[in-house]
């Protein structure tokens, strides 16, 4: 299965601690980093920005789901490039709602663009270009992924939203979440290799 342990080059998981500026204290955020990474080292590396669910933590990516088990396993299948995969924390003050609120949205936003990708950029061999960055999450972190990467068309090439429970709420306020969205589809679909949004 794709998701258990096999005989093929395995990446590491690292843990770094980096100060949040806009919650003013230290946090911490897994970093999966694939075998080529050593292998390679005159090659540069895309980077998914992936957030957790509701119920979940920075950890849970790689202790519950298996993460880095199923990159190495893909990646050695040459079904997935070899990336970089950043799991930080998505909540504010500890609850969904500071995870999922405009404010707790806008928090963790400006977390992102001003101290998680600074430190990955300045640690690591990654591509500082939109088209190698894509962002995606589960449940709570669907919805993070989706306003976060439609806010900042010009630092993600994809997004992917994965059972995301905010945008389906019928009183989901688009304009109050994303309030400079394109109103022309054609816009958003010339900005994004890849828009994914799913249910189940």
């Amino acid at each position: 299965r794709y998701d258990e342990i096999q005989d093929v080059p395995h990446g590491e998981v690292h843990i770094l601690t980096y100060k949040s500026t806009t919650l003013g204290k230290l946090r911490s955020m897994y970093v999966y980093i694939p075998a080529q990474y050593e292998r390679q080292q005159n090659r540069t590396f895309p980077v998914l920005y992936l957030r957790h669910g509701g119920g979940d933590s920075e950890g849970s990516w790689v202790k519950d789901g298996r993460a880095a088990i199923i990159l190495d396993n893909l990646i050695s299948e040459e079904k997935a490039v070899p990336m970089l995969v950043v799991m930080s924390n998505g909540f504010t003050d500890g609850t969904w709602a500071g995870g999922s609120s405009v404010e707790g949205m806008g928090i963790l936003e400006e977390e992102l663009l001003n101290d998680i990708i600074p430190v990955i950029e300045s640690r690591y061999r990654v591509k500082k270009e939109n088209t190698g960055r894509a962002i995606a999450g589960l449940s709570m972190g669907g919805g993070q992924a989706f306003v976060i990467g439609m806010r900042n068309l010009d630092k993600f090439s994809a997004i992917g939203q994965f059972s995301s429970g905010l945008l389906s709420d019928n009183k989901f306020n688009y304009n109050e979440y994303i309030p400079n969205l394109p109103i022309d589809a054609n816009d958003i679909n010339d900005a994004l290799s890849l828009l994914w949004i799913s249910c189940g």
